[in-house]
């Protein structure tokens, strides 16, 4: 695997540097060809967005396009942007995959996508990867048919070919609003849920805390303890 989880560079914030922007006008200039194209497509002579210049165009944000962060003017340049942004990662991501082709060439070469998350053009990312690999960290409140779509979905990435559930916790995360303990039963139903809608592989994050995850409940940390042990071995046993 190269990289772990690269769709949280996005997750945690889009680029507007001088050099994204740049780099943006470059890919609408490649994608449509000419501003009349452009503003055709993007329909951006509705309340007067006609551009007229490629400097014109600037990072969608709520200095330009945006109302607030979730909501858009100019629907087709924010689309675009998150078009261009997935682009640009995959580019970063196919770097490093050519690099180790050269020099294994039957490497297998994957990174962990993560379920729903729309930052990035899977169908795209899935030509790149060996196989395919997800993260699957629903919380307690999930409904089991939401757990199931999303690993459909990972299966339909390579045409019906395995995936790879390569990270789920044994019991608490440290990231969600309430970071409730699972039931016991819970994780090895939701192992074997992802082993019925394609998985051939299901493993855990992680072994020891660390940094921002040093509240998680951990693999190690729990078989230390004799209690905890049990625990493990109660809820999460195959």
């Amino acid at each position: 695997m190269i990289e772990s989880e690269k769709v949280p560079h996005i997750l945690y914030g889009e680029c507007y540097c001088e050099n994204c922007e740049r780099a943006f006008r470059e890919w609408l200039k490649k994608r449509y060809g000419t501003l009349e194209e452009l503003n055709r497509r993007s329909y951006t002579s509705f309340w007067g967005h006609t551009f007229y210049d490629w400097e014109e165009i600037v990072l969608p944000d709520t200095r330009s396009e945006h109302i607030d962060e979730k909501r858009t003017m100019c629907q087709g340049i924010t689309l675009d942007y998150r078009r261009f942004l997935s682009d640009s990662l995959l580019t970063a991501h196919r770097l490093e995959y050519e690099a180790i082709k050269k020099v294994i060439p039957d490497a297998q070469i994957t990174t962990n996508l993560m379920g729903f998350y729309p930052g990035l053009d899977y169908q795209k990312w899935a030509k790149y990867m060996g196989f395919i690999a997800v993260d699957s960290y629903p919380s307690n409140e999930d409904s089991y048919t939401e757990i199931a779509m999303a690993h459909d979905l990972m299966r339909g990435l390579k045409q019906g070919k395995p995936f790879s559930l390569m990270e789920q916790t044994p019991s608490v995360t440290n990231w969600l609003p309430y970071n409730a303990l699972k039931r016991p039963g819970v994780m090895r139903l939701w192992s074997y849920e992802a082993v019925a809608h394609g998985a051939d592989t299901v493993m855990f994050w992680s072994l020891f805390p660390t940094g921002q995850k040093e509240c998680w409940e951990c693999i190690c940390v729990l078989w230390r303890r004799p209690a905890g042990r049990r625990r493990l071995q109660k809820r999460n046993s195959l």
